[in-house]
């Protein structure tokens, strides 16, 4: 594990969730809710180093947080990407750690679609959802699937001769492989939880989006009114990067969640 990936105030596990699949998780032990921070595309768990070990002071509940698939100190498998197949893992992870219960789930980005498809799929287990600058198949339906193909970096990193290609590279090859469409299709069949409290946070500056800027933001009202137990949080003078460039403002949101969950 590379010192940009360790996060030393947490237990570290690495799991064996299919052949040629191990994950890296670290958990911060505590008690009530189990919050699982869920990284951007791209990202690994090394995203939530200075928000985890807080938040866990700050709150007491547990908190997870894990590299997906090919990145950070988690094995890059040799099959095909699937994201039904890739929550399996995930899942299995957590059972596995005793924590697939009481979920509040915290999705950045990329990560922001991926809590969507565990609440669909597993609404049982959760209890809250905090969305930080979710990408959503909202967006996907209004701008267009060929936009976000042609937004999206395969083409340059495929033009990187695959001797020449870092781990990273080539889990992000693996990840945007056969562009967004079918992701698309999967997510847009997805239900929306109903009885769940949640908070989109969005960026206060949509400038690093170009023209989809204000597509992207609109999103983020549409979905934070999807049901009367959502509300909207703008990270004002921020762009994208929320956790690293205003963790409090996560930190804040969450604890906004677990508050209205203690008292159903």
């Amino acid at each position: 594990m590379t010192n940009a990936n360790k996060v030393p105030q947490g237990n570290e596990h690495a799991l064996e969730v299919s052949p040629g699949a191990r994950l890296h998780f670290v958990v911060w032990n505590g008690m009530g809710p189990v919050i699982l921070l869920e990284s951007g595309g791209g990202g690994n768990l090394s995203q939530w180093a200075h928000l985890a070990p807080k938040l866990r002071k700050e709150t007491g509940v547990t908190v997870v947080a894990y590299s997906r698939a090919g990145f950070g100190a988690s094995d890059l498998p040799e099959t095909p990407y699937d994201m039904e197949e890739e929550l399996g893992w995930l899942m299995d992870g957590l059972r596995r750690l005793e924590l697939d219960h009481d979920l509040v789930l915290v999705g950045h980005s990329y990560g922001g679609w991926l809590i969507r498809l565990i609440a669909d799929e597993h609404p049982e287990l959760v209890r809250g959802l905090v969305f930080v600058d979710p990408f959503s198949h909202e967006f996907v339906e209004r701008v267009g699937v060929d936009m976000i193909d042609r937004m999206n970096n395969a083409d340059s990193l495929e033009a990187i001769p695959e001797a020449e290609r870092t781990k990273e590279q080539r889990a992000d090859i693996r990840m945007m492989s056969g562009g967004v469409g079918r992701k698309f299709e999967l997510m847009k069949g997805t239900t929306f939880p109903t009885d769940v409290p949640y908070r989109v946070i969005t960026c206060g500056e949509t400038d690093w989006l170009g023209p989809g800027g204000a597509i992207w933001r609109s999103v983020h009202e549409e979905i934070a009114r999807k049901t009367p137990h959502g509300d909207l949080v703008v990270a004002e003078g921020v762009r994208h990067m929320i956790p690293a460039d205003a963790p409090d403002v996560v930190l804040r949101t969450i604890q906004d969640v677990l508050a209205e969950i203690s008292t159903d």
